[in-house]
């Protein structure tokens, strides 16, 4: 079975399927339900790269976008995404630094994460917005979906989480982990679905954001449930999970792991 699973994702990796994210793509991962790999999106003139990953051909699952941190498409986003999806979900996971440098095609051709994240911070907002909504179109027409398209986001990707839910009143939920609206976002307004923040204890600089972000969001009518994370650290669920985790990290990535869970059964 492992060997099995272990070349599907080498076939699919290979493969990089395609195609117009704007028409039917009910087909494009029908041969790797049971496994993840690569995908290639295009879209203008734009391929963009996004991991993808499911369990079983049981339709009726709820869509999952997974924004990554300013590290680019790294282990560990996948490694998330594989738990997401053993929990019943189609998962994708946009690789935003897809062909963002010369010669380089993916995260995994940087040398290292800080050329990795000065190179995001070059991205426009336009670019990014097109990325995310060719991701939420492939999940939203996959014959695997129910129709229902929630985004997760971690430190930087929290922030493009506030901000696309603010341009599609489609999505059904956003989740937030230890991030904030960019401070000139003057369309929080704009957001329809519930928005569920994890944020750790010690992580002064997001959390002077969060009074101020409720009282935006929720003045307008907003679910916004922001929830502080005892002992936790900026970035505690990537660091929760290493060997040799601090007591606090560890216990605030379990605590925010759990309530996930039981906000994602709820889609």
């Amino acid at each position: 079975m492992m060997n099995h699973l272990f070349l599907l994702t080498i076939l699919v990796a290979f493969l990089r399927i395609s195609f117009n994210p704007n028409e039917d793509i009910n087909a494009s991962f029908q041969d790797t339900h049971s496994d993840s790999g690569l995908i290639s999106l295009k879209y203008d003139s734009r391929e963009l790269y996004c991991y993808v990953t499911c369990r079983g051909n049981d339709a009726d699952r709820t869509g999952v976008i997974i924004v990554h941190e300013d590290w680019g498409l790294t282990d560990w986003i996948k490694s998330f995404s594989e738990q997401i999806a053993e929990l019943g979900h189609l998962v994708i996971a946009p690789d935003f630094l897809s062909w963002q440098e010369s010669g380089i095609e993916s995260t995994e051709g940087f040398m290292n994460e800080d050329l990795a994240r000065r190179s995001l911070m070059n991205i426009g907002h336009d670019q990014i917005i097109k990325d995310l909504d060719a991701a939420y179109h492939y999940l939203r027409n996959h014959s695997l979906c129910n129709g229902k398209v929630v985004v997760i986001g971690f430190a930087w990707g929290a922030g493009q989480v506030f901000d696309y839910m603010t341009g599609n009143p489609d999505l059904s939920a956003g989740f937030v982990f230890y991030g904030k609206p960019a401070s000139d976002n003057k369309k929080l307004e704009k957001i329809t679905a519930p928005v569920y923040g994890f944020y750790g204890e010690y992580d002064s600089r997001i959390n002077s954001s969060i009074l101020r972000t409720s009282r935006r969001m929720n003045k307008s009518g907003i679910n916004f449930e922001p929830v502080i994370y005892e002992g936790g650290g900026h970035g505690f669920m990537r660091s929760g999970e290493r060997p040799g985790a601090n007591e606090g990290n560890i216990k605030a990535r379990s605590a925010a792991w759990k309530r996930l869970k039981e906000l994602l059964s709820i889609f």
